[in-house]
């Protein structure tokens, strides 16, 4: 797993010292469908309701699964942001080794994001949602989902995984 700066200042400031160390989280298993024309694709949960109908064979998988697979986790309270921390890490360590393990001709991607809730428009007395939000997705060949060649710069903590490949050099 790779953080970028902004999540290593986070992790250091609830004192999670190795995210290695985090025991693996189970609560949204893996599963994987194809479409219409044979093309495998992975989620979990409901996956947002994306494949209630037909896939079209034009979809964008990747996008598709970077859409579907969205895990939303939230605490009111600066005190549960280590929880979340953890909980998201464990989620995040879950995926990598189910991935690597029942799909190892497949690369994907793992990878989870901060929000302090800063941006939020709070009623009088409401506390921000601090939130973390997961995805993952396979690798398709096209960098149709999102551009990691800054992600060490970036200010919203990040962190990513790669499973069956070892991660790019930039």
């Amino acid at each position: 797993m790779k953080t970028n700066s902004a999540m290593e200042s986070l992790l250091e400031q609830y004192q999670i010292d190795d995210v290695h160390l985090i025991s693996q989280d189970s609560s949204y298993p893996i599963w994987q469908k194809e479409d219409a024309i044979g093309r495998k694709y992975w989620g979990v949960s409901n996956f947002c309701g994306m494949d209630r109908n037909q896939i079209k064979s034009t979809q964008d998988l990747s996008q598709l699964e970077w859409d579907g697979n969205e895990i939303h986790l939230g605490v009111q309270t600066d005190e549960g942001v280590k929880s979340l921390l953890t909980t998201a890490v464990g989620i995040l360590l879950y995926w990598k080794r189910i991935l690597e393990y029942q799909y190892p001709e497949t690369r994907f991607y793992v990878f989870a994001s901060y929000d302090n809730g800063d941006m939020l428009i709070l009623d009088e007395g409401e506390l921000p949602t601090r939130s973390v939000t997961l995805r993952f997705w396979a690798d398709r060949g096209t960098d149709t989902v999102m551009n990691l060649d800054s992600f060490d710069d970036w200010e919203q903590p990040a962190i990513v995984g790669y499973c069956n490949f070892a991660p790019p050099t930039h």
